[in-house]
């Protein structure tokens, strides 16, 4: 009999990623990944408080928890470190607080891959993509990328739907409705969280929903991996084996394991439903031409999700596309513009559909991203814009919005943590008023830049005052705006006459306006939609 004390004795005074490894070497794969699965989908469940019990518990007394991305993490070295053979040891043979003890040893025990610096920032990118990625609304999990890559492609004529299509034989809407399906039989039984194809196959039989086991199978081949093929995703992924605490886990990339040809098991139920709905990563790199999807495709769905959000927020007779002449061709002024006449005021917003990689999120650092991603675009770029907005001898197109008093331009991101908050505001900072600022970031790719220091503005480009929100940001704006019409106004007012920075926003939101709960409408709508066309 192996002792579970002496393992997890040796778990806890080992600091290093092999520990783990040769731990889970220890226990039967199909049996342990289940507890583990079933963690998962127990943290969430209302009827289910143990894990919750314990949390509060254990945080009290040695300040350690259970949360969706250590049980993910877990399940990885699992699968990748185990197999189906009869082992004396299961983590079933293990109750929630030793389990609870197994995971603290991920906090305590794996080192942070930049422990050295000590750095806030790059920790704070760090612990975000560990624990606050994860308490996303399930609902809007599927509504977003559902409006994204279905209902805006079609609006759009993008294509992206036949290039789906190509790569998996199914329809984006079919394949959104068999993941919903599949969530729904699951929820039904989250204690157990294996499935068998066959029950969903029986599942999707239902003349509501009418979905065929081609169409069952096309969207397992998509979405699901044997072990086998687990283990050599991760060592291919992984090769370098640096920041192992924060390494790729190929739960991102497949998030249903093949067991067997009927049987499957969905190890972590968040990973499920934000990695299967999140179309971004297979059209980019799978589905089409690396690094081109958001170029040629994300940026112009990006624009008009942001757009009706303005619209929704400020009526749509007073947000606008805005061009005017300029070298001898149309220029874009800002992607949206928003005429506020009560306020004096006009709103400018550049929508950029940007997002970490896995590097940034491995060690926290963004390093010449700043330039980028910020300083280059759109910060430079909204800089020059609102030159030729202060010309009055020029561009005379642009006339009837210089009569407003307040000018605001707004920089809106996809997916850059803290966007809103000084973290990124204190590091572009340092770098615009860098000594080697003028030399090291005018190159080829950074003619906004390039461009100011030609024009000797480097002094009043240090001084421009602009706003950064991410889309999250905009998505709480419109839910406060539903509930006090005049909220988002009061908002901007403030930042605009007390000189705060959006940093500000989420002290604003709770302390100055009155509002309990926070929705997004917007995907409110998207998402009884879609959960409608699974009953017709």
């Amino acid at each position: 009999m192996v002792n579970k004390k002496n393992i997890i004795n040796t778990l806890l005074k080992e600091k290093n990623n092999e520990c783990f490894i040769n731990f889970f070497k220890n226990f039967e794969l199909k049996s342990s990944l289940s507890i583990i699965s079933d963690a998962s989908w127990s943290l969430d469940a209302s009827t289910f408080n143990a894990f919750k019990d314990i949390n509060k518990d254990m945080l009290s007394q040695i300040k350690i928890y259970v949360n969706q991305f250590i049980l993910s993490y877990l399940a990885n070295i699992l699968l990748i470190t185990s197999d189906n053979r009869h082992k004396k040891l299961s983590l079933r043979n293990f109750t929630i607080r030793e389990l609870m003890t197994i995971c603290s040893c991920y906090i305590n025990n794996l080192p942070e891959p930049i422990i050295e610096d000590k750095n806030i920032d790059e920790m704070l990118i760090r612990v975000r993509y560990e624990q606050f990625k994860f308490n996303i609304c399930e609902a809007y999990c599927i509504a977003r990328p559902y409006l994204f890559y279905n209902k805006y492609d079609n609006e759009l004529k993008l294509g992206l739907n036949k290039i789906f299509y190509e790569k998996t034989n199914l329809t984006i809407d079919r394949y959104f409705h068999i993941a919903y399906s599949l969530y729904l039989i699951l929820c039904t039984h989250y204690i157990n969280s294996t499935f068998y194809k066959r029950d969903l196959i029986e599942f999707c039989k239902n003349p509501e929903i009418l979905i065929s086991e081609d169409e069952i199978n096309n969207f397992l081949n998509t979405c699901s991996c044997s072990i086998d093929e687990f283990k050599s995703y991760d060592k291919d992924k992984n090769s370098d084996n640096i920041g192992s605490r924060y390494k790729f886990n190929v739960l991102n990339q497949f998030p249903i394991i093949k067991l067997s040809n009927n049987e499957y098991s969905i190890p972590n139920k968040t990973i499920y439903i934000r990695q299967i709905c999140d179309l971004y990563w297979k059209f980019d790199n799978n589905f089409i031409e690396a690094n081109k999807f958001r170029e040629s495709y994300f940026d112009k769905i990006f624009d008009l999700y942001v757009g009706n959000l303005l619209k929704r927020i400020f009526g749509n007779n007073n947000v606008e596309k805005r061009t005017y002449k300029k070298g001898g061709s149309d220029a874009e002024f800002f992607d949206w513009v928003i005429k506020d006449t009560k306020n004096d005021a006009i709103y400018m917003f550049e929508c950029k559909g940007y997002q970490l990689n896995i590097d940034n999120i491995k060690t926290g650092t963004l390093g010449s991203q700043y330039s980028t991603k910020f300083i280059n675009k759109p910060i430079a770029q909204m800089y020059n814009r609102m030159n030729d907005f202060a010309d009055n001898s020029k561009y005379s197109e642009l006339n009837d919005l210089r009569k407003y008093t307040k000018q605001i331009p707004f920089a809106i991101y996809y997916d850059i943590p803290y966007a809103s908050g000084d973290i990124h505001k204190r590091n572009i900072k340092s770098i615009i008023e860098s000594n080697d600022f003028s030399t090291k970031y005018v190159t080829k790719g950074n003619s906004n830049i390039k461009k100011i220091i030609e024009n000797n503005q480097l002094n009043d480009f240090q001084q421009f005052k602009y706003y950064l929100l991410s889309i999250e940001d905009l998505e709480i704006l419109e839910g406060v705006h539903s509930n006090n019409p005049d909220s988002i106004i009061k908002i901007f007012e403030q930042l605009y006459e007390e000189e705060k920075d959006l940093e500000k926003m989420e002290y604003i939101l709770t302390k100055k306006i009155n509002t309990d709960l926070i929705k997004v409408p917007i995907l409110d709508e998207v998402f009884l939609e879609f959960s409608r066309l699974e009953k017709e």
